[in-house]
């Protein structure tokens, strides 16, 4: 019974010490599939994914901040262009206008090859959403509670909350953290 009672005991030992490593080694796997694909595309960017399907997070839209305005661009897989022309809906033919696309069909066009490249990547990436709108720092939400951040920079952050949150995250490497919410 005790040689039984051992072995239970440094089972459990052993899958707690296999399970507490996993979890870093995940995310330093993750930070390194981040680091391949063009990150900087997030800046001033908020997207979300709003479910799942064939075990790809879907997003069907996002917000691109420029010049302090607010630009909501679509997936283009998902809408018709007479929904993203819409001034009430989605900001496809405005983003297009703001970089001289005066036409409808050039706007679309080129909010299209915008938008398609940060989906492309939003998807690659395979996380829950991205948070590009604090200077200084990109968030990659994986679930609704954790999250790494890339801030190679930690002097560039100016927003108070994550200031003051940063040094309660685990560094995962150079400009690398991970952080959990309760």
């Amino acid at each position: 019974m005790r040689s039984y009672l051992r072995l239970l005991f440094l089972s459990l030992l052993l899958h707690s010490c296999a399970h507490t490593e996993k979890p870093r080694a995940y995310y330093i796997e993750k930070v390194q599939q981040l680091e391949r694909l063009n990150i900087a595309l997030f800046n001033d960017i908020f997207i979300e994914a709003r479910f799942i399907r064939n075990d790809t997070f879907i997003a069907y839209s996002f917000i691109k901040e420029l010049n302090g305005e607010d630009f909501y661009l679509p997936n283009f897989s998902l809408y018709t262009n007479t929904l993203m022309s819409s001034p009430k809906m989605l900001d496809a033919f405005k983003y297009g206008q703001h970089f001289g696309h005066s036409t409808l069909e050039e706007a679309l066009h080129y909010s299209k090859g915008y938008a398609d490249s940060i989906i492309s990547t939003f998807v690659k990436m395979n996380v829950w959403s991205v948070l590009g709108r604090n200077p200084g720092m990109l968030i990659f939400y994986l679930n609704d509670k954790t999250y790494l951040i890339y801030a190679p920079d930690k002097t560039k952050i100016t927003n108070e909350y994550w200031i003051e949150k940063m040094p309660q995250f685990d560094r995962i490497k150079s400009g690398w953290y991970f952080g959990k919410d309760e």
